[in-house]
């Protein structure tokens, strides 16, 4: 009902819907007031329970994801890696994307071959 009387008298506005109106007379029966409550936030999580168990994990398998730790301890990815960066541990993970082959040396030499013939083609062209 508000919500229409509030269109009637303010045409040419926004108009909030009803379920607006509801939460603002929720909060004035709750506390007396229709200001928004302040919220307290999360509490923090980084403690030194928590920190131990970081650094006991990191420690037992270096090579454990930052993902799979904070499964095993259930605590939030980026508390984790706050904790982590907090004690200067950076994780990373090594990922090999080139190797070395049989056929190397043979490519380098192709190439150093080609590269020494363009390199003598260009100074006769500029002498």
């Amino acid at each position: 009902m508000a919500s229409r009387v509030y269109r009637k008298r303010i045409p040419d506005s926004r108009h909030p819907n009803a379920r607006s109106f509801q939460r603002l007379i929720d909060r004035f029966t709750r506390n007396g007031l229709v200001k928004y409550e302040m919220h307290e936030g999360l509490k923090p999580v980084i403690n030194e329970g928590n920190e131990f168990n970081v650094h006991a994990s990191v420690v037992e398998d270096p090579h454990r994801s930052t993902a799979d730790i904070s499964g095993m301890l259930t605590l939030a990815q980026t508390s984790l890696k706050r904790i982590l960066r907090k004690n200067k541990f950076h994780p990373y993970r090594l990922q090999l994307t080139q190797a070395l082959d049989g056929q190397d040396f043979e490519n380098r030499m192709n190439f150093y071959n080609w590269s020494l013939a363009r390199i003598e083609e260009l100074c006769i062209v500029y002498k």
